[in-house]
């Protein structure tokens, strides 16, 4: 497939119609986030009303948050325990729905959980050790912009420039979204360490079809969108496009 100098490259709007951020929640699954890597700001959902359970894999120092955002941690070994306070209003419970920042000292290394209290049964978080891979990209990135790291790891799959530190699975995976269009995931790029992954597409078009990023915000095939870049927006019978989603990893082996 012949290359043009460089992709398309667009922010992925959020479901408001705002330009994608780290901080934005709103299309995190309720059952994501089983698996968290350090180093990493990683938002999880946490039962508002149950105790959650979060799992070291080889013991825990200490977890620092802040006091006065209504919740108790307890420490036990490899395992920390979290409760948000319930308040009564009058006859009322009322449950927390503030995000609160937990530093938890697993180890040698720091886990930055964005905890999310919702109504939802409780959970066990696991935390991931820290691995070659991980600690190489943590590196790498450290300091870089949110968008130049996007930019760079658009560049490095779109030139086939993949540092061994990336995980690259390949994939065959048709969808069926638009008549005429044949797409197919063709790989994944997993950023380790960073909470990030490119999903690779091809897009062939059986007419004259002309693309734009906003025809790939389906949550048929992703659901954590911050960049779409595509390497032709015309296409004409028989032609190929190359679509790179990147998205942000909410759990290991999700969507």
């Amino acid at each position: 497939m012949k290359k043009p100098a460089s992709p398309a490259v667009a922010n992925a709007p959020s479901a408001a119609g705002q330009l994608a951020t780290p901080g934005e929640y709103s299309s995190i699954p309720e059952d994501s986030l089983a698996v968290v890597p350090p180093e990493v700001a990683t938002p999880v959902y946490l039962s508002s009303s149950d105790i959650n359970r979060i799992v070291c894999p080889s013991y825990i120092k200490d977890v620092i948050y802040s006091k006065e955002k209504g919740l108790t941690v307890k420490i036990e070994g490899q395992n920390a325990f979290v409760k948000f306070l319930v308040t009564k209003e009058g006859d009322k419970d009322e449950y927390s729905t503030t995000p609160t920042e937990l530093y938890v000292l697993c180890g040698k290394e720091t886990y930055n959980l964005i905890a999310l209290p919702k109504r939802i049964p409780s959970r066990t978080i696991t935390l991931s050790g820290g691995d070659r891979k991980a600690s190489k990209n943590t590196s790498f990135f450290d300091g870089m912009p949110f968008e130049k790291k996007i930019l760079s790891i658009i560049k490095s799959v779109y030139t086939e420039d993949i540092p061994d530190s990336f995980t690259v699975r390949d994939e065959d995976r048709p969808f069926d979204l638009y008549k005429g269009l044949k797409l197919t995931l063709v790989r994944t790029v997993r950023v380790e360490g960073e909470g990030l992954r490119v999903k690779e597409f091809t897009a062939q078009d059986a007419k004259n079809m002309e693309l734009s990023e906003k025809d790939f915000l389906k949550t048929e095939i992703t659901f954590s969108p911050v960049a779409i870049a595509i390497d032709k927006l015309r296409l004409s019978p028989g032609e190929t496009a190359r679509v790179l989603i990147v998205e942000r990893v909410m759990a290991e082996g999700g969507n």
